[in-house]
């Protein structure tokens, strides 16, 4: 998930905001909708990773070590709270992060979009 989130986030902003002015609203839109899809995204592959627990470490006897739920309970769990909760948070953590930024300080975000 660290290495899924950031990354996915970061190219769908970069797509959405792409050429937008600092002081955009666009910018905020961009934060929130990619907020939303990386964590999605993340918890998603999260989800596949729990759901194949069970097939790759188990006791002689057949018994999950690990997570015991299979890919069709843990992929549903993992990316439907996300999909209705968590994201949704996310995106508005986000977007207003981005907002209050671009208000208080507007050279960061000038220079975090040269880097």
């Amino acid at each position: 998930m660290a290495f899924v989130l950031p990354f996915v986030g970061y190219y769908v902003y970069k797509a959405i905001s792409y050429n937008a002015p600092a002081d955009s609203n666009r910018k905020i839109f961009a934060a929130g909708v990619a907020g939303y899809i990386g964590i999605n995204v993340a918890a998603l592959l999260a989800g596949i990773e729990f759901g194949l627990q069970p097939l790759l470490h188990h006791t002689a006897s057949g018994q999950a070590l690990y997570c015991p739920y299979g890919l069709n309970v843990a992929v549903p769990a993992m990316a439907g709270e996300h999909l209705l909760i968590f994201g949704w948070v996310e995106a508005i953590v986000t977007a207003l992060v981005v907002k209050y930024l671009q208000k208080q300080s507007p050279k960061f975000i000038e220079e975090m979009e040269a880097a």
